[in-house]
């Protein structure tokens, strides 16, 4: 980029294409242009025609007319979108909730610059339905206001797939109508066929529904049409892995590593991998060592520490500590991940008395949550493991099943597995290890994320050791 000596800022663009196989260039050109989005977009479209010149590929007069499209004029607009963007996506890889706030709030500065400016109002729509979603902000206002954006994108551009992509995801947020939401993908898929967000959403509800060869080939398909996004590189990476076909699973994290080698989750799916694969507690925490240095270790260890509990548990003494001395205020308004983290370590340690002070602290926190929000399986899982810690078994036990059950009702597959690794930890917290091993039992005999070598390295399972039935598992048989 540089000024023109008018002061016009300007930018140089110079695209390659490159065979992988060999290094070899094929082909290369540079374009010049003004920084505004009038000439930003000419020069798109026109790096668009000459790479498929140069790959002999044709374009249809649909996309030729989708390569010319300029969604705003606005040169401030434009900018504020492209900034929710990468927000969006550094959150989405980096378990950031306050980037994908960020993002909200760019967009939100985007359609203000320009209240014709369609595209941002789709992507607005999806960012305030996953706040929504995600337990954020569980108000209609937000609802509303995801719905009102997806609208006001629809009266700009009736055919926008982003804005139907957008509804698809509210229908999923308001009733978990995953049907509704299939049309909606489908609908935008229409338009473009070959639309990599609608492919996410089709995807991510094949998955969920417990359709894992279907989510795989959806979540293929979107990796070719956008081999660059780390993120549909762990998709596809982590169905393997839930597939229990590690060698292609470590292949696909391997190279979402290379291609977001500064964001956390890439590194915490390698160290996932190393436990449930081999049982190898030595190889998952040179992925984490490698990853605090790229990262920046404070930054790290709390994005650490809000992921998988076996992962925690598994770890030598040193992190431990590491994650034991984290303030509360590392976790900002999470407070229930911190207590839940302290209470685990502390049980490791044998320090009981701790322990049920977090655990206490745990259980007040999400007994309000559920007061609010009854229709959450993880919160009933977690409160089951703090009910658990504190000794309350028959409300473990019942919070921990209950989770199942809304998992189930909610047609989410996906979520019903990983409810039953809650319970089967419930019950060997309460003491139930006929109860844990049966859930052991199916989770191995379906895809899912328990292995027999990580059922080897997870203390959590030392109480079962001596069982014969747990002992017939860890031998195969």
């Amino acid at each position: 980029t540089e000024l023109s000596p008018g002061g016009t800022g300007r930018i140089r663009v110079t695209p390659q294409l490159i065979r992988v196989s060999d290094d070899t260039h094929l082909w290369t050109s540079r374009f010049d242009a003004a920084l505004d989005p009038g000439d930003l977009f000419r020069v798109q479209s026109q790096i668009a025609e000459q790479v498929a010149q140069a790959l002999d590929l044709t374009l249809f007069a649909d996309e030729r007319s989708a390569a010319k499209r300029r969604p705003t004029e606005d040169a401030e607009a434009y900018e504020y979108y492209l900034r929710g963007l990468d927000l969006w996506n550094r959150g989405v890889l980096g378990f950031a909730d306050n980037d994908r706030l960020l993002a909200i709030e760019m967009y939100e500065r985007a359609v203000a610059h320009d209240p014709d400016f369609a595209l941002a109002y789709a992507r607005l729509a999806g960012a305030h339905s996953w706040a929504f979603s995600a337990y954020l902000d569980r108000s209609e206002a937000r609802l509303a206001s995801a719905e009102a954006a997806a609208q006001r994108a629809l009266e700009l551009d009736p055919e926008l797939p982003e804005a139907m992509v957008a509804l698809g995801w509210i229908h999923v947020s308001r009733s978990r109508d995953y049907d509704r939401a299939i049309d909606f993908f489908q609908r935008s898929l229409e338009v473009d066929a070959n639309h990599v967000d609608a492919l996410y959403g089709m995807a991510w509800v094949a998955q969920r529904r417990g359709n894992l060869d279907r989510a795989l080939e959806l979540f293929q398909r979107r990796l070719e049409l956008d081999p660059l996004s780390s993120h549909a590189v762990l998709n596809v990476g982590t169905l393997f892995l839930t597939l229990r076909q590690y060698e292609d699973a470590e292949r696909y994290y391997d190279r979402a590593v290379t291609l977001a080698p500064d964001l956390y989750l890439p590194y915490a799916r390698q160290a996932q991998l190393y436990l449930i694969w081999r049982g190898d507690s030595q190889r998952a925490q040179a992925v984490l060592r490698d990853a605090a240095q790229k990262i920046g270790p404070a930054e790290f260890i709390v994005r650490f520490a809000n992921d998988w509990r076996p992962l925690i548990r598994s770890l030598s003494d040193e992190y431990r500590e590491t994650l034991e001395n984290l303030s509360q205020s590392s976790f900002g308004a999470d407070t229930g991940r911190y207590h839940i983290l302290k209470a685990m370590i502390h049980a490791q340690r044998d320090d009981g008395h701790s322990a049920g002070v977090h655990y206490d602290s745990v259980r007040v926190f999400l007994e309000n949550r559920i007061a609010i929000w009854p229709d959450n399986p993880e919160y009933h899982s977690e409160l089951g493991l703090a009910y658990a810690g504190l000794g309350r078994v028959e409300e473990a036990v019942q919070e921990g099943q209950r989770a199942v059950v809304l998992a189930h009702d909610i047609g989410n597959v996906q979520q019903a597995n990983d409810r039953m690794q809650d319970l089967a930890e419930v019950y060997v917290l309460a003491g139930r290890f006929d109860g844990a091993i049966d859930q052991i039992v199916t989770l191995l005999n379906t895809a899912s994320r328990v292995s027999v070598p990580l059922l080897q390295v997870d203390p959590l399972w030392n109480p079962l050791r001596s069982n014969p039935r747990f002992s017939k598992l860890l031998q195969g048989s």
